[in-house]
């Protein structure tokens, strides 16, 4: 397991649905996610295709690389030219120093919600023990549980990114 390869994988999919609007991978059958990410089977949108530079669809290619041996590293992605030439040009937002201002120069967002203060303390609902491990305190009691669905669905997720599945169901 090669933990940054399968954060290049993630990079990738972050990549194609801030391109796309959509997943590349339907979730809802674990056996055809698996198969879809080994065959490559996503596509681009008509807009995107017709829209989007063939650089940055390229390296959405590169990064869902199924292949780990073939997958583009991090190192490579950050020197490429489209990746290095955002990185080399500063952003025209940047002279701006309130984020109003720099709403004000993008009229196609919408404006961003007020600040709330965060909470000064968190409850412990009843019946429940605060645990010791911060990962565990970091869920939210409003939020439903996840079950085995969503375990197998990381380990599929995991073994196309390069992992050794744990929990991956029998075939």
């Amino acid at each position: 397991y090669n933990p940054k390869l399968a954060d290049v994988w993630s990079l990738g999919i972050i990549l194609f649905i801030m391109l796309n609007a959509s997943m590349p991978f339907d979730d809802t059958n674990l056996r055809k996610l698996l198969k879809d990410q080994l065959n490559r089977n996503w596509s681009f949108r008509s807009h995107v295709r017709d829209s989007v530079s063939n650089m940055a669809k390229g390296i959405v290619r590169h990064l869902l690389e199924p292949d780990i041996t073939q997958r583009l590293t991090l190192e490579r992605a950050m020197a490429l030219d489209w990746v290095r030439s955002r990185r080399e040009k500063p952003p025209s937002a940047a002279k701006l120093t309130t984020p109003a201002a720099a709403h004000a120069s993008s009229p196609s967002l919408p404006p961003p919600p007020p600040a709330r203060p965060l909470a000064t303390g968190t409850s412990v609902p009843s019946g429940a023990s605060k645990s010791s491990d911060p990962a565990k305190n970091s869920e939210r009691p409003d939020q439903p549980e996840t079950h085995s669905a969503s375990k197998h669905r990381k380990s599929a997720v995991s073994k196309s990114a390069g992992a050794t599945p744990v929990n991956q169901p029998a075939e």
